[in-house]
């Protein structure tokens, strides 16, 4: 793979960054180029819910800024996203032109979930270059200027999230501005926060995660977490030297002895902190007071704090597309759709053997019975088309990745993690569809009270229903996980649908499974099901 040179921006409430990076030949990245522009495009939204124009102007210079700074290192935008600012004003469709018009950038306003997901990316590629466990349980917080995200997962995988409207910049805005929300506001707004997280986090799956800190509130309140254990945390004082790339260890305790230190400043002394931007010294409570609030409910109660955020999760999600695209240009049918869903079963640690196996005998058994239905012996339908088979094919693929959370239900986590990640360079409602054939390789069969299988309409649903029931049958015939089947064959005789799998000796276990889990076939096809084993001929 050539080096590629490609440029990514975040237009957040606070700030906006760049980010511009290097693709390598052996498909890692490094960045080129980092810049923050400290442009608070959320001045003022609490008020009236509206952009002003002032913080509008600021975000155009900052972008117009990033946008020169890409053509010197010729690192082009692939991707310009916009967060709780943008999405929250009324505005924002005379925001978003009027940056088009100025500077040629098309930003895309992202939903907190995808948010949540692109912070927890970047945590996970950092973690997984420091040669760490991958599949340790983590929890991501993400503190913004508009709004809070924490999202968890397990390794390089996130499976859910949860936003709260805890922006150090919206808080501070409604608690009545820098001095109110330290002062005389300060308790109203404690216990504003209090019942956000507490709502948010019940139900969160957290317990025993490592927590990992991010964004400028987060990385701020580690530094003055070293600033206060060297003794240096006072107004005018030069402090300890900054570090260049920041990586604290940030306990609960220690995160209520500064903020209780630095409340009775001054605005002018906190900005005067070592370490402080004038900026982040005004927002600098509020955003301690959430940080305080998430830790004293997520146990450990401490948060790693680190200097990546959003922008490096798109990043590398900008390289994952790269490697994904080569992938499929690699293979017979160039198709993007089974080659995301390797990517993603591949981050996921799922058994590669197996699920690929699966997958082979999936796509033998499908085409056989296309055959079928062409010669009018069982139902046509949608099924029976090209994409339908690339549906079949990444569903097979990703079937086990829920093992990643737990063995037992890891059918539902398998669809849980496809529709929350969606599969790169492919559409959400074509992902619902992969992620809801997943599922029902084992275990219950479809149901309109099942949440994403219910959503579809009835041709998606029947689609559904007939995938589910080739993949089933497919992930039973590698019951032992030993890829003893070497082939499969279908055919209609006497209205019952005989499928016969082709070993070189009898595979007992994997006859019994797909017989038993032949049910949804049986239902979908409209004909008995019954399998059978043929021995393998010399040659084959």
């Amino acid at each position: 793979m050539k080096p590629r040179r490609f440029s990514v921006i975040d237009i957040g409430t606070n700030s906006a960054r760049f980010l511009a990076a290097e693709l390598l030949g052996d498909g890692s990245w490094k960045p080129i180029a980092d810049r923050r522009e400290p442009c608070r495009l959320g001045e003022g939204l609490a008020a009236g819910n509206r952009l002003g124009d002032v913080p509008m102007q600021r975000a155009i210079a900052a972008v117009a800024a990033f946008v020169a700074a890409s053509r010197e290192v010729r690192a082009p935008i692939v991707r310009a996203v916009a967060t709780h600012a943008v999405r929250w004003a009324e505005n924002r469709d005379e925001f978003l032109e009027l940056l088009r018009k100025n500077t040629g950038v098309e930003l895309v306003t992202i939903p907190p979930r995808v948010e949540g997901r692109l912070s927890y990316r970047a945590v996970a590629d950092l973690e997984r270059a420091a040669d760490r466990e991958r599949l340790e349980r983590v929890g991501v917080l993400d503190t913004g200027g508009g709004s809070v995200q924490f999202t968890v997962g397990v390794g390089d995988v996130p499976m859910a999230s949860v936003s709260m409207p805890l922006g150090a910049v919206a808080l501070t805005e409604r608690f009545g501005g820098t001095e109110a929300c330290a002062g005389e506001r300060f308790d109203e707004m404690r216990e504003y926060i209090a019942r956000h997280v507490e709502s948010a986090l019940d139900g969160l799956p957290i317990g025993g995660a490592r927590i990992f800190g991010v964004g400028g509130g987060c990385v701020s309140a580690g530094e003055l977490c070293r600033q206060r254990a060297a003794g240096t945390l006072s107004p005018g004082n030069p402090g300890v030297e900054r570090l260049s790339k920041p990586r604290f260890d940030v306990t609960l305790a220690e995160v209520r002895d500064v903020l209780k230190l630095i409340r009775p400043m001054s605005a002018a002394e906190r900005a005067a902190l070592p370490g402080m931007a004038v900026e982040r010294s005004q927002i600098m409570v509020a955003g301690l007071a959430v940080i305080e609030a998430i830790l004293s409910r997520a146990s450990p109660h401490a948060m790693t704090t680190l200097t990546v955020g959003l922008r490096d999760g798109l990043v590398v999600e900008a390289a994952e597309m790269v490697r994904i695209r080569a992938a499929a240009r690699a293979t017979t049918q160039k198709l993007m759709l089974p080659a995301a869903a390797a990517a993603f079963a591949q981050r996921s640690r799922a058994e590669q053997p197996h699920s690929s196996h699966v997958a082979a005998l999936a796509m033998r058994l499908h085409a056989e019975l296309v055959r079928c239905a062409r010669a009018s012996q069982i139902r046509k339908g949608r099924w029976c088309r090209r994409r339908s088979a690339a549906i079949l094919h990444a569903a097979a693929l990703v079937h086990d990745t829920g093992i990643a959370i737990s063995y037992k239900g890891h059918h539902k986590y398998s669809e849980t993690l496809v529709t929350f990640n969606g599969l790169p360079g492919v559409k959400p409602g074509i992902a619902e569809l992969v992620a809801a054939t997943a599922r029902y390789h084992r275990r219950a069969c479809p149901s309109k009270k099942h949440a994403v299988y219910g959503s579809l309409d009835k041709k998606d649903r029947r689609l559904v229903r007939m995938l589910g029931g080739i993949l089933r049958v497919a992930d039973g015939l590698d019951r032992s996980h030993r890829q003893l089947v070497t082939d499969v064959r279908a055919s209609v005789q006497e209205d019952q649908l005989r499928v016969v799998a082709i070993s070189a000796d009898e595979p007992t276990a994997e006859l019994a499974a797909a017989i038993k889990k032949s049910d949804l076939l049986v239902k979908a096809a409209g004909r008995p099901v019954s399998v059978a084993w043929q021995a393998a001929s010399p040659a084959s």
